[in-house]
């Protein structure tokens, strides 16, 4: 059996918190769930069988690399880092619309509209904008 290179060693106040997130769950997502599922089966503190990311990937239906990945945030950030997503900073595409862009369509719409309309369409607003540059 290949030797596991991170360790889940669980403290029991950690123990506690995530045995309520497992059996309560309901303000908790399903992927927060498994991965605290995945942490308490891992703990080497409190388990008699240790297993290797393989066997527990079988257990769970996911991926070894899913396992491992979940020990090595337990690991090296915390507990925090390996139940939760980490918050994407940027998006993954920048926009095209900048504030001051954005600004001036509000502006625009919240005019009075062009003359024989009675309110302004968002085609209205495309066209107005093109011509505007």
């Amino acid at each position: 059996m290949p030797e596991i290179k991170y360790k889940v060693q669980l403290s029991p106040e950690e123990v506690i918190m995530l045995r309520e997130i497992t059996h309560k769950g309901s303000k908790n997502t399903a992927k927060t769930i498994l991965h605290a599922h995945i942490l308490l089966k891992t703990n080497e503190t409190t388990t008699v069988i240790n297993r290797n990311n393989r066997e527990m990937a079988e257990i769970f239906e996911v991926s070894p690399t899913t396992v491992n990945e979940i020990r090595k945030l337990y690991s090296t950030a915390g507990i925090e880092a390996a139940l939760h997503r980490k918050t994407r900073i940027s998006p993954p595409v920048v926009s095209k619309i900048t504030g001051d862009f954005e600004a001036q369509v509000i502006a625009t719409a919240l005019s009075p509209a062009p003359k024989g309309r009675a309110n302004w369409t968002l085609r209205l607003l495309a066209e107005h904008c093109i011509e505007k540059k």
